[in-house]
């Protein structure tokens, strides 16, 4: 099974990128929306493995190790990458810089790496996908309002494809242990 480790959000969250994907969808040419249900900050994807068990042994021990208790992350800036087919792009909301955010996800692919997984040595930028395939012909203008989250928790999420299109599925979830 496909897999990921994920900071989930809130349904009002989730609902104001929500909007902010239908603008940018009334401003495109073409491309897709990302589902309201999928909005997500991923920490590490992990890929097609079966072996759910080390995975949440990990992310357990990973929890353990003291976080604040309530990680705050701040949502601020829109941009986006360009595809592989030349004029399309991938939307994103981006994370204002938050060392401790750094440090769980890399704690997290570390531990990973540690049990065998083949998980990717890059730097990680966190990003909210709004979009995807878009098409522009002129400049987008969309007005984002900081949006804050306080995350106690991280999820092992599953992907699976329905008639073409991504499904989340929650597996498990960790809360944070505060630093003590």
């Amino acid at each position: 099974m496909r897999l990921f480790i994920a900071i989930d959000f809130p349904e009002e969250i989730k609902q104001e990128f929500f909007e902010l994907s239908s603008e940018l969808m009334r401003q495109a040419d073409a491309g897709r929306i990302i589902p309201l249900e999928n909005y997500h900050l991923t920490l590490v994807f992990i890929g097609e493995t079966e072996r759910v068990t080390d995975v949440k042994d990990a992310i357990a021990t990973v929890c353990r190790t003291g976080f604040t208790d309530s990680l705050r992350i701040v949502f601020g800036g829109v941009g986006s990458f360009k595809g592989r087919r030349g004029r399309s792009h991938t939307w994103w909301v981006g994370v204002e810089e938050n060392a401790e955010l750094t440090r769980l996800a890399n704690k997290l692919a570390d531990e990973l790496r540690v049990l065998g997984f083949a998980i990717e040595k890059r730097a990680f930028l966190p990003h909210i996908t709004i979009g995807r395939d878009v098409v522009t012909s002129g400049p987008v203008a969309l007005d984002l309002s900081e949006i804050e989250l306080s995350a106690s928790a991280i999820s092992l999420m599953r992907s699976d494809f329905k008639n073409g299109k991504p499904v989340y599925r929650e597996l498990f979830s960790c809360a944070l242990s505060p630093i003590i």
